[in-house]
């Protein structure tokens, strides 16, 4: 593929996602209109939406430089363009250098400049939100959107966000009963041609339906070919995954992980961090499993990745194998590790330098630590906002991050 056919970002070409709510989207970050109601699963196909207009758009813009994206573009992939304007290493970049040397990925995007319709066959995987927002944990960073538990508090507290397209109920669904068996159709025919799947929530493993949905992978005359990821919260560890791991190529089980401790319990609320522990240990026993922690890097972790780091350690993990620090949280844009002031970023710099992390990765938490503050206003609406969760949660940000005591000051709430 000559140098001017290479895309801006591979991912538009390889593979799709949606949320909990079933609208279609460019990748697991791309931002949706929730007013298109036509692009979701419960108005098209996946394989409609992935050669729809909206789609061919997005991969047109991929070969034109950034000023020139039309607005459908700068919408959906307005994480990866902030932190590009911000020096901070993207998930395309991620994808990028992951798919650089893929031949399907290259035949792809030959076919897409050749005008050609893509098959459920050309996927290489997809990030689906198959069993909604299900959750039974609040993290700071999260959103009603991805946790039905978020969403029952915001609707007791504050209201559901704009959009919210689930009535007055918490949980939300990619169907309805009406589109239940088109939809699982439909993904019973991505799982018998795709080679990696990433199921994502909400929390799927505690959903009453995750049985059955992962009884559609075993059964598939495929499954042996499925690089299957499962994203969890570590809240629980069902035998079915435990039993059923050796049949898949590959099973990778992802747990999010954004603290340790009672710090950990705290960013992710509601989590029992004994209990997390016991089962990280169960997953990292399973031969037949491959355990990744994966921490959301934002301003409540980024000056504790060595905390993180030796923890794993602790559980006979290789941290160079077991963690992945390049998921930076974009939004919401309050709780950016950016924005931190520039004396906290030194005091967490000072607290990282050893040999004790060494973890390929972890020069995206440095350059982070190294750039002046970006907004000290988002830093204080950030202030605001854990401090409004403290009022509502019964907790305390400075119990746990003692380090922002000087600047509680300045919030407008403060009494």
């Amino acid at each position: 593929m000559s140098k001017t056919k290479t895309p801006w970002c591979i991912d538009p070409f390889i593979q799709m996602a949606h949320t909990a709510d079933g609208f279609f989207r460019v990748c697991c970050i791309g931002e949706v209109k929730r007013e298109r109601k036509d692009l979701n699963t419960k108005a098209m196909t996946p394989l409609e939406y992935w050669n729809s207009d909206v789609s061919k758009q997005i991969r047109n813009d991929m070969f034109k430089p950034i000023e020139e994206f039309s607005d459908t573009t700068k919408f959906a992939c307005s994480q990866c363009l902030k932190n590009n304007r911000d020096g901070v290493r993207s998930r395309r970049q991620t994808e990028n250098t992951r798919y650089r040397d893929s031949k399907k990925a290259k035949i792809n995007v030959i076919k897409h400049l050749k005008n050609i319709d893509y098959t459920y066959e050309d996927l290489l995987y997809v990030n689906f939100k198959v069993l909604g927002n299900i959750c039974n944990l609040k993290c700071v960073m999260c959103s009603a959107n991805a946790s039905s538990k978020i969403a029952a508090e915001a609707k007791q507290h504050y209201g559901f966000p704009k959009g919210w397209s689930a009535g007055d109920k918490a949980e939300l669904e990619p169907f309805t009963p009406d589109t239940r068996n088109d939809y699982f159709t439909e993904l019973q025919k991505i799982i018998d041609s795709i080679p990696k799947f990433n199921l994502v929530g909400g929390e799927n493993l505690i959903h009453p339906d995750f049985p059955r949905l992962f009884q559609m992978f075993i059964d598939s005359p495929n499954v042996g070919n499925i690089d299957m990821l499962i994203i969890t919260n570590g809240t629980i560890v069902p035998d079915i995954v435990q039993d059923n791991a050796h049949l898949f190529k590959s099973m990778t089980i992802l747990i999010s992980m954004d603290g340790v401790f009672e710090r950990g319990s705290y960013v992710r609320s509601g989590l029992n961090w004994k209990k997390f522990d016991t089962n990280v240990r169960k997953f990292a026993n399973n031969k037949d499993v491959f355990l990744r922690l994966v921490p959301a890097i934002q301003m409540l972790n980024v000056g504790y990745v060595k905390e993180m780091h030796n923890w794993i350690e602790s559980v006979g993990l290789d941290p160079k194998m077991a963690i992945d620090w390049n998921n930076v949280v974009t939004y919401p844009e309050t709780l950016r590790a950016v924005n931190l002031p520039r004396e906290i970023k030194q005091q967490y710099m000072r607290r990282m330098v050893g040999p004790d992390v060494t973890h390929p990765s972890i020069r995206v938490v440095f350059n982070i630590l190294k750039q002046p503050q970006y907004s000290h206003k988002e830093f204080i609406e950030g202030l605001k906002y854990l401090r409004k969760l403290d009022k509502i949660r019964n907790t305390n940000l400075l119990d746990h991050f003692p380090e922002f005591e000087k600047y509680i000051g300045e919030l407008d709430d403060n009494r």
